[in-house]
């Protein structure tokens, strides 16, 4: 069985307007040479049930509202825009435009995604493909995955897959839409609103396991990565407000309302989209406090913070206009730094690696073509970022050869799987992971990667990456 720390089950299915979670869009033949961008589903239920997911952490996720609207709108260039992101997003022409008006609502959105997955929770499905009957439940705490996986192993023609909740961004809680003609949206709510919505989130009957605290457009509190080349961002004409600066002061009180536990339960900060300068205002906001940092659907740039210029003590990356550098990584801050892999290891949290070509290498690797690449040399990308993550805790002086073993305890899956990416090629949805894990399983046993197994069996360190660390993460996180 697998796990999965981040995909977008139900993103595509609110939005068209379907009832059936488990509808199954077509799949591309991606043999053929067929167009990458072609919309289909990557991560719908029937999909996951073919891959033999078990625990999938489910990221509720409204679609920003400024990252469909633009500086172009009302001209013909801005109709054609649509038009094309209509190819790359799978949206249609009308959902894009009702993203753009001011009726649509983050938190509305946000409560109708939750409410979809409770709704169509314990409803039974024929999977075809496996003859086998599943259903999926949304749990409330690791008790329940604890009967989910006993059920499991019990019935051979009966399955089920656990759902945990996350949010991603937290423009999803009131923030971050758009003021039409310079007028104030009422949707973007008050400091005191979001202090008053994070307890509601904390003390629902299904609780919220982290909450990533930007996204790609700024949404007031925090300081986001760049996520789009620049080239892109100036057709759009997008602002760059946001980018690269830190964490604001009302920023960190919403941090501590989310991790308190006095209030709720403690809703942890998934650090994935924030600034480098973000990430380290909170690395050492929660320094001592042992709390477990999650970076859901992540990749390594390969890089130091040394390397990273600053200015008046603030750090600013200079993101190459091309997804990569010099290295085989993709160099942008969005990904991890060498010393931020130490920093997750030592507080106990979880590295989720993203399916993403973009964020899991640069374009130094050479042409990736469908007809030319196979099985395992995508899969070689996706283990590219395991060695490195390996070999950074390997050689850190601090840490006592136990503690470098540990490194295996905190890599797994964070596939982004419907999160408008581009996934490796060799595994293009959520059913090609069972074999994206056979092939890392072969690349683990070569006499190559024996020093970086640290004594461990590689069949172990398999089965933790592709489920096991998920679930004993949330063994201590999730009651």
């Amino acid at each position: 069985m697998l796990a999965d720390l981040h995909c977008h089950t139900v993103l595509h299915t609110i939005f068209k307007g379907y009832e059936d979670v488990w509808f199954d869009f077509e799949k591309p033949y991606m043999e053929s040479g067929t167009s990458r961008f072609i919309p289909y589903m990557q991560s719908d239920f029937s999909t996951m049930a073919v891959g033999n997911i078990e625990i999938v952490v489910v990221a509720l996720h409204p679609p920003e509202q400024k990252k469909f609207f633009n500086n172009n709108d009302g001209n013909l260039m801005g109709f054609l825009e649509m038009l094309v992101a209509t190819i790359f997003t799978g949206f249609t022409l009308k959902q894009l435009q009702d993203f753009r008006k001011d009726s649509y609502n983050h938190y509305s959105q946000l409560m109708a995604e939750m409410d979809l997955y409770i709704k169509n929770q314990n409803i039974v499905k024929r999977i075809k493909e496996l003859g086998k009957d599943y259903s999926f439940k949304v749990v409330k705490n690791f008790s329940d995955i604890q009967d989910i996986i006993q059920f499991n192993t019990q019935n051979k023609d009966k399955k089920q897959i656990a759902v945990v909740f996350s949010v991603e961004g937290l423009h999803c809680l009131g923030t971050g839409h758009l003021n039409f003609n310079d007028i104030h949206n009422p949707n973007n709510v008050s400091f005191n609103e979001l202090m008053q919505r994070i307890d509601k989130l904390k003390n629902q009957a299904y609780p919220i396991l982290h909450l990533t605290f930007t996204h790609v457009m700024h949404n007031g509190y925090c300081g986001q990565a760049r996520a789009l080349v620049d080239k892109f961002n100036k057709v759009l004409k997008y602002s760059n407000e946001g980018i690269n600066q830190g964490l604001s002061e009302n920023g960190k009180l919403l941090i501590n309302k989310l991790l308190d536990k006095t209030s709720g339960r403690r809703i942890l900060i998934d650090v994935k989209h924030m600034s480098l300068q973000s990430r380290l205002d909170y690395y050492a906001m929660i320094n001592g406090r042992g709390i477990p940092i999650v970076a859901s659907h992540m990749g390594v740039n390969g890089l130091s913070i040394q390397s990273v210029p600053q200015n008046a003590g603030k750090y600013e990356p200079q993101d190459p206009d091309i997804e990569g550098g010099k290295n085989d990584f993709n160099q942008w801050s969005i990904n991890l730094y060498n010393e931020e892999i130490i920093i997750i290891l030592k507080s106990k949290g979880l590295i989720g690696l993203n399916v993403d070509q973009r964020i899991l290498g640069s374009k130094a690797k050479g042409p990736r073509k469908i007809n030319l690449w196979g099985d395992k040399r995508w899969a070689n990308f996706f283990f590219d970022n395991i060695r490195h993550i390996v070999q950074t805790a390997m050689a850190d002086v601090s840490l006592s050869e136990a503690e470098k073993v540990k490194v295996w305890d905190m890599i797994c899956v964070g596939s982004d799987y419907d999160g408008l990416i581009n996934p490796i090629d060799g595994f293009p949805a959520a059913n090609d992971l069972p074999d994206l894990k056979q092939q890392i399983g072969k690349i683990l046993k070569e006499d190559a990667n024996k020093i970086l197994l640290q004594g461990l069996n590689p069949d172990v360190v398999l089965a933790k990456i592709f489920h096991r660390n998920i679930l004993e993460f949330l063994r201590y996180n999730f009651n």
